[in-house]
């Protein structure tokens, strides 16, 4: 797809694919609340407030329910963003 990248998974033939992962590949797709790649650093804390996650490498994470939205960052600019599915 353009924009993104989706993972699945089957745990077998007989199971239906499950989505893992959507992966924004550049700035033509946004999340729903706006943040896009390329975005300032201070602009996804301005939409997003503080991570439940982060460490010293521009790495954030937010999580809602069985869902996380993964952030990198570098030289303060968001590099990339990733929706994952979680076990929760």
């Amino acid at each position: 797809f353009s924009g993104f990248n989706l993972t699945v998974n089957k745990e077998n033939e007989e199971s239906p694919c499950r989505l893992v992962s959507i992966l924004l590949t550049d700035d033509s797709v946004t999340t729903k609340e706006g943040l896009y790649i390329g975005m300032s650093e201070s602009d996804m804390e301005k939409i997003y407030g503080e991570p439940d996650e982060d460490n010293l490498y521009g790495s954030y994470t937010y999580k809602k329910g069985d869902t996380e939205l993964n952030i990198l960052t570098e030289d303060g600019t968001v590099s990339s963003i990733e929706y994952r599915k979680t076990d929760a």
